[in-house]
């Protein structure tokens, strides 16, 4: 019974499955994934700070307002 992790390829010896091209594309996606996830939750931080930025403008706004009107 053969292994999953290596292959028998006749006269060469044994292959490791990590020289394999679709396992380096498999790899090379996995961190790309990674990065991704990251990016991700670096915009959905900066989102939540621009709409508390947004609302300290409305906050300083309307106390001008009312600093303007006494």
């Amino acid at each position: 019974m053969m292994r999953n992790s290596i292959a028998k390829t006749g006269n060469k010896g044994w292959k490791n499955h990590e020289d394999d091209p679709m396992e380096q594309m498999r790899r090379s996606l996995l961190a790309k994934e990674d990065i991704i996830q990251g990016l991700r939750r670096q915009i959905k931080e900066e989102v939540k700070e621009k709409y508390s930025l947004y609302n300290r403008i409305i906050e300083l706004n309307t106390q001008i307002e009312k600093l303007k009107s006494e």
